[in-house]
């Protein structure tokens, strides 16, 4: 058994999408231009003084609002067959995940679905660590296999039910992204084009937040992890080291799914491998916390995680990789 069934609940509350809405009512630029409003410089006059206090409750309230704002209605649940037909099967070895991940991304890619760059991200991933099992440099590689492999499966899950049409018993931080990246059917349900309001960062930073803060945390309670071993954890560390090695590859991808040049908000690749290992130790010690517990209680965690995360993307969205990591 790969996951835990039924981890999450479904939950059938409706989300905020960017999709649907204006520019402004992205959470991570509302809250930049709140902060800008919040933070102003230079002498201020006695009248401008006043307003402060009302301008700091004023912003509060906006980006609370702004995290909770529900939309009447949820993006349309596109399935698609073919791509089903490439992850219809469990993950049996590194190889096979990175084969048929990327075979299921450019299979999207091929029809214009924006779902297609996280996963084709994704297979880059998986390839990084792979390469270092190839070349031995794991202390513990049966473990670090394991891991990679249940990982994958857990996205495998997710994206399969996601392309079935299923979207709602997806984890609702999952269900966030795909309302942001999946396409809009015309009246015949065939593809009529995607939301303007899309761009390759939003998608990449949502998919590798609930990937890594969610996810990972997952798959370290499936996987028979000592947490106490000193191998096992540089095993882990290296992982993330090794994910460095295809940044540039991943930058390069977003160009591919855009005539504008994007670079994640001029967020530099330093800035987001150092996010990425900061999910990553977090997603470690929450897991190492509570490796003793229940299973009701890990499932119970994780629901929570989700919640967090769902809750982090609606506000920041973009500048996630700029915010604290939060317990």
């Amino acid at each position: 058994m790969f996951f835990f069934q039924g981890m999450q609940e479904v939950d059938q509350r409706v989300f905020l999408q960017c999709r649907s809405g204006p520019a402004l009512s992205e959470g991570g630029r509302l809250r930049v231009a709140a902060s800008s409003l919040l933070n102003t410089s230079g002498r201020v006059s006695q009248r401008q003084r006043s307003w402060r206090p009302f301008l700091n409750h004023f912003g509060r309230v906006l980006i609370f609002l702004v995290s909770l704002a529900p939309f009447w209605s949820q993006a349309a649940e596109m399935k698609d067959p073919q791509a089903v037909a490439l992850i219809n099967h469990v993950f049996v070895s590194t190889e096979d995940a990175v084969r048929s991940v990327r075979a299921m991304g450019l299979e999207l890619k091929s029809k214009g679905d924006h779902r297609a760059l996280f996963p084709l991200i994704y297979a880059l991933t998986i390839e990084s660590a792979e390469k270092k099992l190839a070349d031995h440099e794991f202390r513990n590689p049966r473990w670090t296999t394991t891991l990679i492999i249940n990982y994958a499966n857990l996205y495998r899950r997710t994206i399969l039910q996601e392309l079935s049409g299923h979207r709602a018993a997806t984890p609702k931080a999952w269900q966030f992204e795909f309302n942001f990246a999946a396409p809009m059917p015309d009246a015949t349900g065939v593809t009529a084009s995607q939301s303007l309001a899309w761009s390759p960062d939003f998608d990449a930073v949502y998919g590798i937040n609930v990937h890594i803060a969610r996810d990972l945390i997952e798959a370290l309670f499936i996987t028979p992890t000592d947490f106490s071993d000193e191998n096992v954890h540089q095993d882990y560390l290296l992982i993330t080291a090794a994910l460095a090695n295809v940044m540039p590859q991943i930058w390069s991808l977003f160009s591919s799914f855009s005539d504008v040049h994007y670079s994640l908000s001029n967020i530099s690749q330093a800035v987001m491998m150092n996010w990425i290992g900061e999910l990553r130790i977090q997603a470690w010690s929450r897991a190492s916390q509570a490796s003793h517990s229940s299973i009701e209680q890990k499932r119970s965690l994780l629901n929570q995680v989700d919640t967090e995360v769902a809750f982090r993307s609606r506000v920041y969205g973009t500048m996630l990789p700029l915010m604290p990591i939060f317990n």
